[in-house]
Order: structure tokens, then C-alpha cells, then sequence
């Protein structure tokens, strides 16, 4: 499906990807496949870094990026560590715990991603919880990017109930939701 989509896309295509599946095919070969079906990077979330070296150098060697997580209960030196590791940008993980939309979103998520911004040259990104407009407008003036998924997944899971095109109406107006909140920080800056 990658192979297919990832090269009519206009922005890079990263996956999230559990370790045990890149180690069962094999560091080379799935980074190779990666690489061939159009992807830009990987995130692995259950990697440490101390155990990313491997990987690391693979996708080195074939211009994929290796995107490392942040979260807030990262100590400071070891975020720094963290960094130097990452490459194509910095995912900053907004809230401690498991992906999810939130209600809220901590107010240290500003300052934690201000002070990675002293740390790295790196775009840093943020996810996880993120999940209405609000919390665009609260992130935007600090990070390169804001990821939303569960909120998708969320209303993807209701086609059964709803229909495809309610559900694809009700995402467009999500996403439109979304991006006027980035457009309003924008136009506020």
C-alpha cells in the first residue's frame, strides 16, 4: 500500500513501527523496504537509545530518518542524548502515559519543548493527547509540527456505524477545525 500512496503524497511519509517487527525481518531488509515502498523515516517507539546504534546506522546509509521519542518525564541529560541520536525532527510526547485524545494538555508541554528548541537545530514535533483545536493553539507557537492520531483513528473506527461519507465529512471538518486553529495562531503571531 505504501509503495503505492507514499510517492503521490507532497510531504514525507514516517511510520511508526514496533522493534520486534524491524528485528523479525531483519534490520537491512526492512529498513531496504522502508526505503523502496516511499517512506522518510521510522519511528520506534520501544527502542531505546541505547539500543539503536544498529538501526541507526542502517538507516543512515539509506537516507532514512530515525525519529526519537521525548516524553515529559525524560531527564533533561538524557533528552540531550536522545537528540544527538534523532534524525529528520524530534518527537516531543505531550503527556506522560499511552497515546489517546485528552481533554487538556499540560502547560509544561511549552516549556519542555522550548528548552528542547536550545537543545537541537532538529523541527520538533508534538503528539500524543493531541486532540482539538485548542490544544493547536497552545502548541503551535513553540513546535514545527503537531501530530494528530487517535482522534482520527477514533472516528475512522465509527464508519460501521455512521457510514464512510459521514465519517470522511465528519474528519474533514475535524481537520479544517485543526488547521483554522493553526491559522488563527499564525495570523496572532
Amino acid at each position: 500500500m505504501l509503495s503505492r500512496t507514499a510517492p503521490e503524497l507532497p510531504a514525507p511519509v514516517v511510520a511508526m513501527v514496533s522493534y520486534a517487527i524491524v528485528l523479525r525481518h531483519g534490520l537491512a531488509d526492512f529498513v531496504k523496504q522502508a526505503r523502496d515502498c516511499g517512506l522518510s523515516g521510522l519511528i520506534v517507539p520501544d527502542l531505546p537509545i541505547e539500543e539503536c546504534e544498529e538501526l541507526r546506522e542502517q538507516c543512515l546509509a539509506s537516507s532514512l530518518d530515525l525519529i526519537q521519542l521525548v516524553t515529559p518525564t525524560t531527564p533533561r541529560e538524557r533528552a540531550v542524548a536522545i537528540v544527538q541520536k534523532s534524525t529528520g525532527f524530534l518527537y516531543y510526547v505531550s503527556v506522560a502515559g499511552i497515546t489517546g485524545e485528552r481533554n487538556e494538555l499540560p502547560r509544561s508541554v511549552v516549556e519542555n519543548v522550548a528548552w528542547l528548541r536550545q537543545q537541537t537545530s532538529l523541527p520538533i514535533c508534538v503528539g500524543f493527547g493531541v486532540s482539538r483545536p485548542d490544544h493547536v493553539r497552545m502548541i503551535a507557537p513553540v513546535a514545527d509540527g503537531i501530530i494528530v492520531g487517535s482522534a482520527f483513528v477514533r472516528r475512522i473506527a465509527e464508519v460501521p456505524e455512521k457510514g464512510p461519507d459521514a465519517v470522511i465529512e465528519e474528519i474533514r471538518q475535524f481537520a479544517r477545525s485543526l488547521i483554522g486553529a493553526l491559522s488563527n495562531e499564525e495570523q496572532r503571531s
